[in-house]
């Protein structure tokens, strides 16, 4: 049997509930203080259709470089 070695995808990190609790904690506290400045929040969806990034950075090549496409089964990226 083959062995597998498996890595999280580029970009991505794990993080260990001890370190978590940390990360949340920080950002608790960030969130905190911006709403105390008035900063309003806002939330956006993870995926987006490619022309619509696309549009967003006037085809900047180096953030079209660095996104991950998908096509789904619409045959939509």
């Amino acid at each position: 049997m083959k062995k597998m070695d498996y890595q999280n995808v580029k970009g991505t990190q794990d993080y260990l509930p001890n370190d978590e609790v940390v990360r949340r904690n920080i950002r608790r506290t960030l969130e905190d203080v911006f709403t105390q400045y008035g900063c309003k929040p806002l939330e956006t969806p993870i995926l987006n259709y490619t022309e619509l990034l696309a549009s967003k950075y006037g085809g900047g090549a180096e953030i079209l470089e660095e996104m991950y496409t998908l096509t789904d089964r619409g045959e939509r990226d």
